[in-house]
């Protein structure tokens, strides 16, 4: 495959083993800016990562971030190996350059280095939505571990909507399953509301969600926590967990950086 394709071909290139982690050569006097991930076409579930840095200071990071993952999910470029995204002068790599695209504007000379393929359920979901995915921090503190994390589609044809959904299980029967939507898809309907919180600044409702009688989440630990952040509705459905481990779980709700 020729070095002058569309950028937007970069991320099946990784699969096909054309392109591997650059090194970091020559970039050493540069600041490192947060990672960027993108969906991988050829890889569904996985994403293509790229590091990125940049010549002026992490004042430009916003930025250079933002132009490089446009550079590397459209195809931006015409049949030369140089064009223009949102103002920057882009480039390909060229036969010894460690980079994968190149972008400047004025005197800032932002670089993406990769891709490196990789299988995290969470930065897969989050590069695949517009809307900001949040993961819990402490779940593995806790003792829960990851059983799946998918992107997921409309629940009304009639409004467009983005999905996250996640479940996690622990070695003594407890499990959360983690909804995120934006627009809000549905409510928890009439059940007992037990108790208001603030997470993160916004105000949460704890819901009593068990089949039986009041009082009984207190000894099946099956609770539903409703709040919205960043404009996106947010639950926590649990089974087996106490009132403190979901508190502590929704206050370490943290966006996925991609």
């Amino acid at each position: 495959m020729s070095r002058r394709v569309a950028i937007g071909v970069f991320a099946a290139i990784v699969v096909a083993g054309a392109v591997g982690a650059a090194s970091a050569t020559g970039a050493s006097s540069a600041t490192a800016c947060s990672s960027i991930a993108v969906t991988t076409p050829a890889q569904p579930g996985s994403v293509s990562s790229y590091r990125i840095d940049v010549n002026t200071g992490r004042a430009d990071c916003g930025a250079a971030r933002s132009v490089l993952r446009a550079a590397v999910t459209r195809p931006v470029f015409g049949a030369g190996p140089v064009g223009t995204v949102d103002g920057w002068k882009c480039k390909l790599w060229g036969s010894n350059e460690p980079w994968t695209v190149s972008c400047a504007r004025g005197a800032v000379v932002a670089r993406a280095y990769g891709p490196t393929l990789e299988h995290d359920p969470w930065l897969y979901t989050a590069a695949s939505l517009t809307m900001p995915v949040f993961e819990p921090a402490a779940a593995p503190s806790l003792g829960f571990v990851l059983k799946n994390a998918q992107p997921k589609g409309n629940c009304s044809n009639s409004v467009p909507q983005q999905q996250a959904h996640a479940d996690y299980a622990r070695a003594d029967g407890a499990t959360i399953e983690i909804y995120e939507a934006k627009p809000p898809c549905g409510n928890l309907g009439a059940d007992p509301v037990l108790a208001h919180w603030w997470i993160h600044g916004s105000p949460a409702t704890l819901y009593e969600y068990c089949a039986g009688p009041l009082g009984c989440s207190r000894t099946t630990g099956e609770y539903a926590l409703h709040w919205r952040e960043r404009g996106v509705d947010l639950a926590i459905v649990t089974h087996g967990v106490r009132q403190s481990e979901l508190l502590a779980l929704a206050r370490s709700m943290t966006v996925v950086s991609h």
